[in-house]
């Protein structure tokens, strides 16, 4: 079975819902700042350092601190609402927190854009393949980084090639 991306995300306001909605029924409260936190995610539709969130949050919030970002996204990760991006230090956006579970993660280097899939096939066969050298997966997604096509193309016709 090959794998596949997400479909189309729904709407901003459409996933923020989900989210309170989510975290309603498991008894969480998606505080202002995490909702913040989450909704800038969604809007930049790419991979952003915990930095790059502050300077976003303290448009809105002038006094606030590095813990408070980082505070909402451990909340947001647990939640199963963003990725933690290991590859590239950074958090993305779940376009599908309320869907099946994602277990390939593509990271664009170059620009930060993430695709998600779902392939158990191949999750599996990893799994094996890294049990087979005395390993267990220590995480259900697995990163990849790559260039998308809009950066691909750009390096490509860059003067260094």
């Amino acid at each position: 079975m090959p794998a596949h991306p997400s479909p189309r995300p729904p709407s901003i306001a459409a996933q923020l819902r989900t989210a309170e909605s989510l975290c309603s029924q498991r008894g969480k409260r998606l505080t202002p700042t995490r909702r913040k936190v989450l909704e800038i995610l969604l809007r930049q539709q790419r991979s952003l350092k915990a930095y790059e969130l502050l300077d976003e949050i303290r448009q809105v919030q002038p006094g606030a601190a590095p813990p408070t970002v980082y505070r909402a996204l451990d909340f947001l990760v647990e939640e199963g609402l963003i990725h933690r991006l290991d590859a590239v230090n950074a958090w993305t956006a779940c376009l599908d927190a309320a869907g099946e579970p994602h277990d390939l993660l593509v990271i664009c280097t170059q620009c930060g854009a993430v695709a998600e899939f779902s392939d158990p096939v191949l999750s599996r066969q990893l799994a094996k393949k890294v049990a087979g050298a005395g390993f267990v997966l220590a995480n259900h997604e697995t990163e990849l980084r790559a260039l998308c096509g809009k950066c691909h193309a750009q390096a490509c016709h860059s003067p260094a090639h």
